[in-house]
């Protein structure tokens, strides 16, 4: 009897959370987010039960202008559906410092999300991003950060670790971005067939790192490091770029250069660095 109560007692735990949004979740008639109580509740939906926004549609219906700062998103838990900002604009206070995968999505999975504007601040530890944390089979589309984003290691404006055949085109950044090692304009890493395509810096990217480690010198106006067939190609940097031990307008570091491709791509922005490992495109190729 005694484990009869206790499974009760969880099932009522669990709460029925498709029933606190407008629409069912398909693409003709998605999810609605109408303000910020609506968009956390997405992230306890998402990081509480296995699998739940997998082929999921959300849009945003408005603004939102009262703080977020809950995480969608957790490496045992990703998000993997669809969600389209229609252009409005989330104001984020996302305090994480100690945390790895930190932003409005933490990890993704299989995701669609565009339309989306960002305001106000994301900081995290690693892997840290104004939009996203972590991908894995992300295509993101259309997206604008204008908040600033603190981390440690691998942080961008749009994603800190865009990897695994995922995708960033059409986005801009107008923050002012920092850290201490592979830091971006618009993603700190972009790893293994990933693509950044048609995106715009105009924000001041910073590396703030005193000690030099192998992670902590990569400072680009489009991404701090890029490796393993992975694509730039068609991005701008105007914005300030400045690393203490070395900066690329474009991209500072540039892993197996035979596999990695920056095409059609200029900076007109002031970078900053010392003489060796400092580049108006490029900081450093393979060591």
């Amino acid at each position: 009897m005694k484990k009869y109560i206790t499974l009760f007692a969880i099932i009522l735990a669990i709460p029925n959370l498709n029933a606190q949004f407008v629409g069912d979740g398909s693409s003709s008639n998605p999810y609605q987010i109408r303000n910020k109580t609506e968009l956390e509740n997405l992230a306890d939906s998402v990081n509480t039960i296995d699998n739940w926004s997998s082929g999921i549609h959300f849009k945003v219906m408005n603004n939102i202008t009262a703080p977020v700062t809950k995480v969608i998103g957790t490496p045992l838990r990703p998000f993997q559906g669809n969600f389209n900002g229609q252009g409005y604009t989330i104001n984020l206070a996302i305090d994480k410092p100690s945390d790895e995968y930190v932003g409005l999505f933490g990890n993704v999975y299989y995701a669609l999300i565009e339309n989306v504007i960002i305001r106000g601040f994301v900081n995290g530890g690693q892997a840290v991003g104004g939009i996203v944390g972590y991908s894995r089979n992300l295509t993101i589309k259309n997206c604008i950060n204008t908040g600033t984003v603190y981390g440690n290691l691998v942080v961008g404006a749009i994603v800190g670790l865009l990897s695994f055949s995922s995708t960033t085109t059409d986005c801009i950044n107008t923050g002012n971005i920092t850290g201490n090692g592979d830091v971006g304009g618009i993603v700190g890493i972009i790893y293994n067939y990933s693509l950044i395509e048609n995106c715009i810096n105009v924000g001041s990217i910073y590396g703030i790192s005193q000690t030099l480690t192998d992670f902590e010198d990569h400072i680009g106006g489009i991404a701090g490091c890029i490796w393993n067939n992975s694509v730039i190609s068609h991005c701008a940097n105007y914005g300030h770029i400045r690393g203490n031990f070395g900066a690329g307008g474009i991209v500072r570091h540039l892993g197996d250069e035979s596999i990695t491709t920056i095409k059609s791509s200029f900076n007109v922005g002031v970078v900053e660095g010392p003489e060796i490992g400092t580049g108006a495109i490029i900081g450093s190729e393979s060591d």
